[in-house]
């Protein structure tokens, strides 16, 4: 059977101290369903989740991470939804497009 394809994703947190802050965001995040693999850190403050996307969303994540306190950083949210517009073939190719046609109008 062939495994789900993992996506990574590294969350940056506010009001994340501590070792004890570290253990309860794993535990938390792990017993989602599709988390493979969760692994934080008090001294970057940040957490890295490795996750079935079929299974768990960004948004899931998010939700759960701040339903137990914590704040996901809105800037760095606001580049993986970048990084994630990009990586899509649609918009670059739509983006091509519109930058080839504008070329061609000079």
């Amino acid at each position: 059977m062939d495994k789900p394809q993992l996506k990574t994703e590294e969350l940056e947190l506010e009001g994340f101290h501590c070792a004890d802050c570290a253990v309860t965001i794993e535990q938390t995040v792990a017993k989602m369903n599709g988390v493979e693999d969760v692994k934080a850190s008090f001294t970057s403050g940040k957490v890295k989740v490795s996750y079935v996307p079929a299974e768990v969303t960004h948004a899931d994540l998010v939700r759960s991470v701040e339903k137990i306190g914590y704040r996901v950083s809105r800037e760095a949210h606001k580049n993986i939804e970048r990084k994630a517009l990009w990586k899509d073939r649609e918009v670059r190719f739509t983006a091509l497009s519109g930058l080839l046609l504008a070329v061609g109008l000079v």
